[in-house]
């Protein structure tokens, strides 16, 4: 027993002696291997520093860099690296040798000499028919009852395709209404058909609105007849429980605000651990709605392995710092379809731009009223879309107006979520050859939401910022078509609106036209509306504008003092509207005279009874 014991335990030895001699000989032959690479990878640097054909060898290092950057290269590295990558984009002699395995910059390079499979970036797309692109036959087909058999891509169909189908991150621009939707979900379907293993979402699109997610819902549900893909939309105002029975029975494309969808990840946390491609539609839109940590948190969830997607009609400073910080790829595809660089946002060059600036005193509702019935003159039907800063200026515009005989329907985010989708759809079915359909909506309506044959869109003030016109303009004059598009500004917001639009091309229009001769219609329309909806006009005004005051170069005792005239002038009000303490504070009035400020209910003691009732005395426990 012993002899054996020692045997085996011999032969344990020499087996690991063995090993030992064959990691060492390993570990050597790895040490040459790395020797010979590095004295080869030395060897060609200094034949490309010291080759005198090379037409960069004189060149400094920050000259290299400044060639480089033009040519989208990266720019970090020794100066034989930036040689050897100069070299390889020329195509010259040192683009033979064989490239560092970790250096990216040359799998770009490499990846630049392929065949040309791609759009370039500045090329102009001819509008090449669907038909050509060769897509399945079920998803052709689906396509072609959405557009017609001779339908032809957008630019900016044509120049994301190629990319989103290579897999590639993509960051597009372009004008409202052409086609962004179709841009992300073709390829992205396309993709999902032939790579789909799981029951998680694999397609994943967040928008900043629910109506913008339902309508994308729509589309996606159209295009994906017959695919066997299965589609859902989550969006808030609608049963968290019910969302997350449809997940768990299985979804494939997933329509997604990022809030209601952050809630879901917190029931589910590898939700989207399967997502193959995450779209970031209107992502200007989406930071402006304070998502910036939705977002994240959605990135942070979702697959490392995934593609991302970014489509937006303006690419804001903070959108890009996003992007660059890991929302995408480094070397993602960027794309641009807006038209030239540098020149005057072309989001709404199919739109005739027009302001109206109203004189001191002037009556701005009033103004509104007769634009609306101007508009309508000579027309058999119209859909005109009118836009307010706050959710209680819309409900007062939306009674006014139509005590002044212009039926309309409110759309904001106070509204459930019931009503907004019937509205919205009733707004977007809307025949304008026989009917007028008028929507006076806030922002909400303002962000890709696509309403066909809208003829006019008016902006009643100065919007938040340029981003805001822009899309606000754009829910006019799409898909080809034309549209008219006003800014109604009062005399304290002119200079306002001039600065923050400088470089806007819009045509004054003189506002006397749109002024009432007599104003006992606009007082008896305005005396009709609940006084209610007037005071919370008057609060949201003096909020909305509070934080405008540092531009308009208010005093907060001049904006209160604006207000209150407002109040009595404007809303005809008999006193002015009181604000809660904590509204006050909010805002910094707390020193600002002539503010009416509620008085807080007094504080009762725990042990109180409540007024009118006695207290019960205690029966003792048995």
């Amino acid at each position: 027993m012993r002899v054996m014991l020692f045997a085996a335990t011999g032969a344990l030895r020499c087996s690991s002696l063995r090993l030992s001699a064959l990691r060492t000989n390993a570990a050597r032959r790895g040490v040459a291997l790395h020797a010979t690479t590095s004295a080869a990878r030395q060897a060609r640097r200094a034949a490309a520093l010291n080759d005198a054909s090379n037409p960069y060898a004189g060149k400094t290092v920050a000259d290299l860099k400044v060639l480089l950057k033009e040519r989208g290269l990266p720019v970090s590295g020794v100066k034989s690296a930036l040689l050897e990558r100069l070299a390889a984009s020329d195509g010259g002699a040192l683009a033979a040798t064989p490239p560092r395995r970790a250096d990216p910059a040359l799998k770009t390079v490499e990846a630049a000499e392929a065949p040309p499979q791609t759009v370039p970036k500045k090329s102009e797309p001819t509008g090449r028919p669907f038909a050509t692109l060769g897509l399945s036959s079920r998803l052709a087909a689906n396509l072609e009852s959405q557009l017609g058999a001779d339908a032809r891509m957008t630019p900016i169909q044509e120049l994301a395709f190629p990319a989103a189908r290579r897999g590639d991150d993509v960051v597009a621009r372009a004008q409202t209404g052409t086609g962004k939707t179709l841009a992300f979900l073709v390829p992205s379907l396309e993709r999902l058909e032939t790579d789909l293993n799981n029951r998680r979402p694999a397609l994943v699109v967040l928008s900043p609105t629910r109506e913008l997610a339902q309508q994308i819902h729509a589309q996606a549900m159209s295009l994906c007849e017959g695919l066997g893909l299965r589609c859902g939309c989550v969006v808030g105002g609608t049963s968290k429980g019910g969302d997350l029975r449809r997940l768990r029975r299985g979804v494939d494309v997933l329509c997604a605000t990022p809030g209601r969808l952050c809630d879901l990840l917190g029931e589910d946390a590898k939700l989207l651990r399967g997502t193959k491609t995450l779209v970031l539609d209107e992502g200007d839109r989406l930071l402006d709605e304070g998502f910036e940590r939705q977002l994240s948190q959605i990135i942070e969830a979702s697959s490392r392995s995934r593609q991302t997607l970014c489509f937006s009609a303006t690419m804001p400073a903070d959108l890009k710092r996003m992007l660059d910080s890991g929302a995408v790829r480094s070397e993602y595809e960027r794309v641009d379809a807006t038209g030239a660089a540098g020149s005057v946002d072309q989001t709404a060059s199919r739109v005739d731009l027009r302001r109206v600036a109203l004189p001191k005193g002037a009556d701005a509702l009033g103004a509104l009223a007769n634009v609306l019935k101007k508009h309508r003159e000579g027309r058999a039907g119209s859909k005109v879309v009118v836009f307010l800063p706050t959710t209680a200026a819309a409900e007062l515009a939306s009674a006014y107006l139509a005590n002044r005989g212009l039926s309309n329907a409110a759309l904001h985010s106070r509204k459930s979520q019931g009503y907004r989708t019937r509205t919205s759809n009733e707004f977007r079915d809307a025949d304008v050859a026989r009917e007028h359909a008028l929507l006076v909506a806030t922002d909400v309506a303002a962000r890709g939401v696509d309403y066909p044959g809208v003829s006019l869109v008016v902006q009643a003030g100065t919007p938040d910022n340029r981003e805001q016109f822009v899309h606000r303009s754009g829910r006019t004059g799409r898909a080809g078509t034309a549209g008219e598009a006003i800014l109604l500004v009062e005399d304290w917001e002119f200079a306002l609106a001039s600065d923050m639009l400088s470089d806007v091309k819009m045509l004054d229009i003189d506002a006397t036209e749109f002024l009432d001769a007599v104003a006992d219609d606009s007082q008896k329309a305005m005396n009709r509306v609940m006084p209610d909806i007037r005071r919370k006009a008057y609060v949201g005004w003096l909020g909305h504008t509070n934080a405008r005051c540092k531009t308009l170069g208010w005093s907060k005792q001049e904006l209160v003092d604006r207000a209150n005239a407002m109040a009595r002038e404007d809303y005809l009000l008999r006193e002015t509207p009181s604000l809660t303490p904590r509204a006050v504070g909010f805002m910094g009035l707390k020193k600002v005279q002539n503010l009416r400020v509620e008085k807080p209910p007094p504080r009762q003691n725990r042990g109180a009874p409540a007024p009118g009732r006695r207290k019960q005395s205690r029966k003792p426990r048995r």
